[in-house]
């Protein structure tokens, strides 16, 4: 029994001397991050001409933290006062082109060249249950487009000045030649109306 209890004490001696497993906070983010350790570096460099401009704007701050971890460790600190929600607004804007660009890059290779601009002078950009569409699919719908998820949207621009929306046109006959007026979403616009594309379908080829 003695030795027992010994044995008991040693144990409880050795454990005694294992540090506790430190746990990065939870406002860290690994440093294999680009977009955290690129906004770090813009917020340490030296505040010149645009530089400066576009860093503060930043409603957080990023700094690189003192915890000994193995690897980079980024700490994010909201700002005082900023406004977050459109901050992560942003995020989400850019989160959605990125996805679009994916989409690009996988669904090119689906819309045959000879169909892309059969139905318009718009390009075709995506094909569900065998009709093809005009402007927007599940990873670039505007946010602010009401009705129905937003699907096969394009912008007819009125003003007369120079187009710039890469799904949209001077004139909706021309884009696409099967689409509808957007009421709902045309209202109170005053330089571009809405149209939604109702699909093309390909019988022979």
């Amino acid at each position: 029994m003695y030795i027992l209890l010994q044995l008991l004490l040693l144990i409880q001696f050795v454990t005694a001397d294992i540090p506790p497993q430190e746990i990065p906070p939870y406002n860290s983010i690994d440093g294999s991050n680009i977009v955290a350790t690129s906004l770090w570096a813009m917020g340490v460099c030296s505040c010149i001409g645009m530089v400066c401009k576009h860093k503060n704007k930043l409603p957080i701050q990023i700094i690189q933290s003192e915890y000994g971890w193995d690897g980079e460790i980024y700490e994010i600190i909201p700002k005082d006062g900023e406004d977050l929600y459109q901050f992560r607004d942003n995020i989400v804007e850019l989160k959605d082109m990125i996805e679009s660009f994916i989409k690009k890059e996988e669904g090119d290779s689906m819309i045959e060249p000879k169909i892309r601009f059969m139905f318009g002078e718009g390009e075709i950009k995506y094909k569900e249950n065998e009709k093809y569409y005009h402007g927007t699919d599940k990873n670039n719908m505007k946010r602010w487009i009401k009705g129905d998820g937003a699907l096969h949207r394009f912008f007819e621009r009125t003003d007369g000045k120079e187009l710039k929306w890469n799904m949209g046109t001077n004139d909706h006959h021309k884009y696409c030649h099967n689409c509808a007026y957007d009421d709902e979403n045309s209202k109170n616009r005053t330089v571009f109306n809405v149209y939604r594309c109702n699909g093309h379908e390909v019988v022979n080829l």
